[in-house]
């Protein structure tokens, strides 16, 4: 049954230019780095690796929401707080780093921090939950069809004689 619910399912997007099959299969999908997105792969300007001195660094990690789909890059929810603690009047720099991809599931969101949000040398990490992220990515269709553009079946051979 799961095979036969993969084959109803499985689609091939063409027309998102700014996604592609992620190396990772435990990501299914990622933005392309340097198109669409930072040299990271999220929709974010680019972050040193190292920590300047003196910087409170916050990582941002989840969906949509947390990507601020929708809304312009500056007034994602992460740039607003980065805006608002700079403000506060102390000495202290703050700097919010968004790892946030539209449609992904917790899995994915651990895998984000486990691989990528931990190598930034994070003094804090936001973890921006929805109801959905507790989805399947591919089999409860909680991420808005990505999880299933992007499935890569387990057997190919039977995925070809499907078409």
């Amino acid at each position: 049954l799961r095979v036969r619910h993969a084959f109803n399912n499985l689609k091939i997007r063409t027309t998102d230019k700014c996604t592609r099959p992620s190396e990772d299969p435990r990501l299914l999908y990622e933005f392309i780095p340097g198109k669409c997105a930072n040299k990271e792969g999220f929709l974010d300007h680019d972050h040193d690796t190292k920590k300047g001195a003196g910087v409170f660094r916050i990582v941002i990690i989840g969906d949509s929401i947390a990507q601020g789909e929708y809304v312009k890059p500056e007034e994602s929810f992460g740039k607003v707080l980065e805006r608002e603690l700079n403000n506060t009047g102390t000495n202290r720099k703050y700097e919010i780093i968004i790892m946030a991809v539209s449609g992904y599931s917790t899995s994915q969101e651990l895998v984000l921090l486990e691989e990528k949000a931990l190598r930034s040398d994070p003094d804090m990490i936001i973890w921006s939950y929805c109801l959905n992220d507790p989805a399947d990515p591919v089999y409860h269709n909680a991420n808005g069809e990505y999880g299933r553009y992007f499935y890569r079946p387990d057997f190919y051979i039977l995925h070809s004689f499907s078409n």
